[in-house]
């Protein structure tokens, strides 16, 4: 028992869970009708990219793994065209702080 979990309900959980990780991070694009309609419910894939934002008025939002109403409940769904989405962290901007080394060193220095 795994956090209150069976191994059979923690293997099922992942099997369903993991196609939508996969699925809101690719650059899929679904009919503009669908997307609206479904994102109603579902942290549709254009939503989900928002989150990626380097403005943290947007970093700081849609939260939700699969439901978007836990964020349209607590305030913290936000939308962007995706074609003005700025993907990464200021901070990070550069060839020598995307190495593998930096990455891993990253959370133990001070980083400006």
């Amino acid at each position: 028992v795994v956090f209150g979990l069976d191994i059979l309900s923690m293997n099922i959980f992942l099997f369903l869970i993991i196609p939508v990780f996969y699925l809101q991070h690719t650059n899929m694009r679904y009919p503009e009708s669908l997307d609206k309609a479904l994102g109603w419910l579902f942290l549709m894939p254009n939503y989900h990219k928002v989150h990626h934002e380097q403005d943290q008025f947007y970093t700081d939002s849609n939260y939700g793994t699969l439901f978007v109403i836990w964020d349209r409940l607590f305030g913290t769904f936000r939308t962007k065209p995706v074609a003005e989405i700025n993907y990464g962290l200021k901070e990070f901007k550069g060839k020598e702080k995307q190495s593998f080394l930096y990455l891993i060193i990253s959370p133990f220095i001070n980083i400006k």
